[in-house]
């Protein structure tokens, strides 16, 4: 049940895509995305023993939800959309790869920095609260990069528009 904010925000976020889509294009949606994701990820990462539930937990669910909700579908879309008819069936299952892949590089990392975390002078309760705050930070820097490859991408992407397009010389 603690997990049924970000369900259920992803799910009305994910209904908004289409209409926000239009409004803001992939690109920018994305990046609100992303933002949003990084900023639920850091406050969730505050979150102390004793946090209450409601505001340490349930809102920073709530945007990493929507983040989540605002980001996949925009990338799948971006992922295929310069690609034939022909075949756009083979590109739609190598983005489902890829997604299925990168979930699974992603949690081996972080479980790898959860194992790795050493909480000194740490027990019980407080050292696995050391070990969650260093995935969920990790998480964060994560989305970060993520953030930073996508707008690299789309400066490649605006470059290239504009080298496309011929000048009033010409």
């Amino acid at each position: 049940m603690a997990f049924l904010p970000a369900t259920v925000f992803n799910f009305a976020a994910a209904l908004l895509v289409p209409r926000l889509t239009r409004r803001l294009g992939n690109a920018r949606l994305v990046f609100l995305g992303l933002m949003l994701g990084i900023l639920g990820l850091a406050w969730l990462g505050q979150a102390g023993r004793d946090a209450p539930y409601w505001t340490a937990v349930a809102l920073p669910m709530v945007l990493i939800g929507v983040a989540q909700g605002f980001v996949l579908a925009p990338l799948t879309a971006a992922a295929v959309a310069d690609v034939t008819s022909e075949d756009a069936g083979a590109a739609s299952g190598l983005v489902n790869v890829a997604h299925q892949l990168g979930g699974s590089l992603g949690l081996a990392v972080l479980v790898l920095v959860f194992a790795a975390a050493e909480p000194a002078g740490l027990a019980g309760p407080e050292a696995l609260a050391y070990r969650v705050d260093a995935a969920i930070g990790t998480s964060a820097l994560m989305l970060l990069a993520a953030l930073g490859v996508s707008l690299a991408t789309l400066h490649q992407r605006a470059a290239a528009c504009v080298q496309a397009v011929p000048s009033a010389e010409s």
